[in-house]
């Protein structure tokens, strides 16, 4: 990937304008699970009764009610299968409404296949969006061993979709938080056992791990909010020491140092925070030139910064993106932050550019800040990222922060030197021949 060193050179691709409504998606997805039914329903009655001894206990069901509840192999109830008969209900239900046979005894395992490729697009797509949803549910859907499972009558069919639907009611209360989703996740879970008994708890650990994860985030941010207050205190606190007049020198260098730490701890409660609200990018077309020069005016005048050290260059042409404007106002203002304090603040000569186009020759649209500063040490390029990595200087939150939202919105953030010196922040944006409509 080659990037042209004057960006302003850079010719704008045309782009295709993407709809407001996402009418492919639903297409592609309707497509897939009409194929996932052919490939399931085909030649479904082929294979005979499948296993004897489950299709037997099915055949009892729809001649004994008590059979039916216990999973008798016969109608006679002498002994029952050796599995709970949460499966069998769903195949004898099946063959009372169309009639028992082989048919009519594996078409709800064929569309228990079918449901397990919903449930997992829609799980996967709200954590990764909609193509790898798509993605994820076509391998579900062509694995060799999911279309035999979904085309016999063993307990496996029911039992995935339930852990699917399990799995995509965790995502839900990881989400919001809320014990409605857990309950319903507990529920399958208890389905799953009454189909193939403790297999069901396999993915238990998994989930209760996760779950803790998201909980401990939230617990971090409501500590950050109680630390907030006394924090605030002190600040002001010291602040007022400062301004007393008996001071002495090393006492308002005292002063000063409470002060700066206090600022620190109160940015990483800002970014804490930030991470533990962060919602999913609300993805808009948004062009980069009227916006660029808009966060200039803003950030310089809430940062008192004068507009001739911050400056913004790009193509004439009109450079489109699709992002969150919020989002993207959020990585922006991190990364100009950044290069003000790690290298404008000390020199008045220094400015920090903030500058657009198209990367060649693939024609994505990036956003970069450059200055010139003395840069980033090698051993310390690759850890710029990690949180709280600072350097000794700032909280270390605010390249990891503004690498998640990039992530959020498609988007990559990159560093590298700059020729000369200095330092160049590039947000490179997803290519718009692949926008999502």
């Amino acid at each position: 990937m080659t990037l042209l060193d004057d960006p302003v050179a850079v010719a704008a691709a045309p782009l295709t304008p993407a709809p407001a409504h996402r009418r492919w998606e639903r297409h592609a997805l309707l497509a897939l699970l009409a194929a996932t039914a052919v490939l399931y329903v085909w030649g479904l009655g082929s294979s005979g009764w499948a296993n004897n001894f489950y299709a037997a206990a099915v055949q009892a069901g729809t001649q004994d009610l008590k059979a039916f509840l216990f999973g008798s192999l016969d109608p006679g109830n002498a002994i029952t299968v050796d599995k709970p008969p949460a499966s069998l209900w769903v195949m004898v239900l099946s063959a009372r409404l169309f009639g028992f046979s082989a048919f009519s005894m594996l078409l709800p395992e064929a569309l228990m296949g079918v449901g397990a490729v919903v449930l997992l697009f829609v799980t996967v797509r709200r954590c990764s969006g909609p193509a790898a949803g798509l993605i994820a549910g076509t391998v579900l859907a062509l694995t060799p061993v999911a279309a035999l499972m979904f085309r016999y009558n063993q307990p496996d069919a029911l039992l995935t979709l339930l852990l699917t639907a399990a799995a995509y009611f965790m995502v839900r209360a990881i989400e919001s938080g809320s014990t409605r989703w857990i309950a319903l996740a507990g529920t399958v879970i208890g389905f799953a056992f009454l189909t193939k008994m403790l297999q069901a708890a396999l993915v238990v650990p998994g989930f209760a791990l996760v779950f803790l994860l998201a909980a401990l985030g939230r617990l971090s941010a409501s500590i950050a909010h109680e630390i907030r207050n006394p924090v605030g205190a002190m600040s002001h606190a010291g602040q007022l020491l400062a301004e007393s007049p008996g001071l002495t020198e090393d006492e308002r260098r005292l002063t000063q140092i409470i002060r700066n730490n206090a600022e620190r701890v109160s940015a990483i409660i800002d970014n804490v925070q930030r991470l533990s609200r962060r919602e999913r990018a609300r993805l808009e077309r948004l062009p980069l030139p009227a916006w660029t020069e808009e966060f200039q005016e803003e950030f310089c005048e809430t940062m008192q910064w004068p507009r001739a050290r911050l400056t913004v260059g790009g193509p004439d042409s009109d450079v489109e993106v699709r992002v969150d404007p919020d989002q993207l106002r959020q990585i922006l203002w991190n990364l100009c932050d950044n290069a003000l304090k790690h290298a404008a603040y000390e020199d008045p000569d220094r400015g920090v550019e903030i500058r657009y186009g198209r990367m060649v020759p693939n024609a994505r649209p990036f956003l970069e800040v450059a200055d010139r500063g003395p840069g980033v040490a090698p051993e310390h390029a690759e850890r710029i990222f990690e949180p709280f990595y600072s350097g000794g200087r700032g909280t270390g939150l605010g390249l990891f922060l503004a690498r998640e939202l990039a992530q959020t919105n498609g988007a990559t953030l990159l560093y590298e030197p700059r020729a000369g010196g200095g330092s160049v922040f590039r947000l490179v944006f997803a290519d718009p021949r692949r926008w999502e409509i």
